[in-house]
């Protein structure tokens, strides 16, 4: 049944139909279905999580389109909003939960559809929601991090068999002199490995940090942009350069910045903004990653206009090739996986691209 013939038409006393906020519903709320989260799994198989709180796996299709295909469908025991997916090893990867804990996904060799819970990784609810996860190995142990909404940056030992995971360190990685930003938050939107046994932040409070995970310790700190008047949303690494996004603030503000990452710092390369319409006070860019194709460093990253930019790395330089549209204006999530040369973008809809 259609919905105008499911709701009857009622009239006022006067027999004239009631106003707009007369009509016979009431909200009981909204869910948020907006990507959150996008990681591969392997080379034909990636998972996105969104903020209604489901996990969905998609492997690509067969056929001359190509187009990606759902293999598994699953929700966190929590049912909140999935904020970050990482990879472990193979068939082995997390999800975050809620405040307090993190979820262990097991699945076949493929991931094609066989997937089931394997553990809940818990620690104490003053860290917060996981939001984002990597590995480093170092001298044959596999480390997994956690990077957490009130500033924690939490290191894992991996047991061989990844049944056992053994929290090593808890590490406060909270600006003691955050941006003066109307949003104060501390999350960690970004971490991502390094050399073997470090790895690379990036927060809400502005700051990014080199940190040694087998020691627990921060190897250096530096304010991404003295004049930031927003958080950072995701950084990405590939070598030595570091690439980070933001929120630009008017006319003379970035939101694509480019570093260099040393054993003692960063060093800032270039910067550039990201921008279609240029009435727009502010500009989201939500999501970065970067991939070594041929001899060219490219980089993806997705804005709040509904596109994603593509570019690359050269001579230090962050040079635009162009943009495609993918969303209707809400930004997206994204991820490249190297082997298959593929780019998963899920905002409102899920897309694949084939890097040539």
């Amino acid at each position: 049944m259609e919905i105008a013939q499911a709701i009857p038409v009622l009239l006022t006393e006067s027999g004239t139909p009631p106003k707009s906020g007369g009509l016979p519903v009431k909200n009981l709320g909204t869910t948020y279905s907006m990507a959150q989260a996008v990681r591969w799994l392997d080379e034909q198989t990636f998972a996105i999580g969104r903020w209604d709180g489901t996990l969905t796996v998609f492997r690509r299709g067969a056929g001359p389109a190509r187009a990606p295909i759902i293999s598994a469908a699953l929700t966190v025991p929590c049912f909140g909003g999935i904020e970050m997916i990482a990879k472990i090893r193979e068939s082995i990867f997390a999800s975050s939960n809620e405040g307090q804990s993190i979820i262990v996904w097991q699945g076949g060799r493929s991931l094609d559809g066989r997937i089931r819970f394997q553990k809940k990784l818990c620690y104490d609810e003053a860290i917060g929601i996981a939001n984002d996860g990597t590995t480093t190995e170092c001298d044959s142990r596999l480390y997994f991090i956690s990077a957490h909404a009130n500033g924690f940056l939490l290191v894992w030992d991996v047991g061989k068999d990844s049944e056992n995971f053994k929290l090593l360190h808890i590490i406060d990685l909270r600006s003691s002199n955050p941006i003066p930003s109307p949003y104060q938050m501390k999350n960690i939107r970004g971490v991502e490995r390094w050399n073997p046994g470090f790895v690379v932040t990036g927060s809400e409070d502005g700051d990014i940090c080199l940190v040694n995970v087998v020691e627990g310790s921060v190897t250096a700190r530096m304010r991404y942009n003295e004049s930031a008047q927003r958080g950072i949303n995701d950084i990405d690494t590939c070598g030595d350069h570091l690439l980070l996004s933001n929120c630009s603030v008017g006319p003379d503000d970035k939101n694509l910045w480019l570093y260099r990452i040393k054993d003692d710092g960063f060093d800032l390369l270039d910067s550039v903004n990201l921008r279609v319409d240029s009435a727009r006070t502010q500009v989201f860019n939500f999501c970065i990653d970067q991939a070594i194709v041929g001899d060219k460093q490219y980089f993806f990253s997705a804005t709040q206009e509904g596109f994603v930019w593509i570019g690359f790395v050269e001579n230090d330089r962050l040079v635009i090739l162009g943009k495609q549209e993918v969303s209707t204006r809400i930004g997206a999530a994204l991820a490249y996986e190297p082997t298959s040369r593929l780019l998963a973008v899920a905002g409102d809809n899920i897309h694949l691209f084939e890097v040539q």
